[in-house]
């Protein structure tokens, strides 16, 4: 499946149930291709994108992972699944 494709799927079936920081982020990771983010989206590099402050990306990431739209890999990483 194509890049485009795919955001245009995950974003439709996401829609409503994401805020936008976790939108930004996604928006981000399909943007970097499939090789960008070397080993996963860290919170640290969620933090960098949106802004949010640790709490907030515990919560923003533990969310994504929960509606499917990354997977945990590792203490610290998160992947598109």
């Amino acid at each position: 499946m194509s890049i485009p494709l795919a955001k245009a799927k995950l974003l439709n079936r996401l829609r409503g149930q994401i805020n936008p920081r976790q939108k930004k982020a996604l928006l981000r990771m399909f943007a970097e291709g499939p090789h960008g983010f070397k080993g996963g989206l860290s919170a640290a590099n969620y933090r960098i994108i949106t802004g949010a402050a640790p709490a907030t990306t515990t919560r923003d990431l533990a969310a994504l992972v929960e509606l499917g739209a990354l997977r945990r890999k590792g203490e610290l990483k998160h992947r598109p699944p």
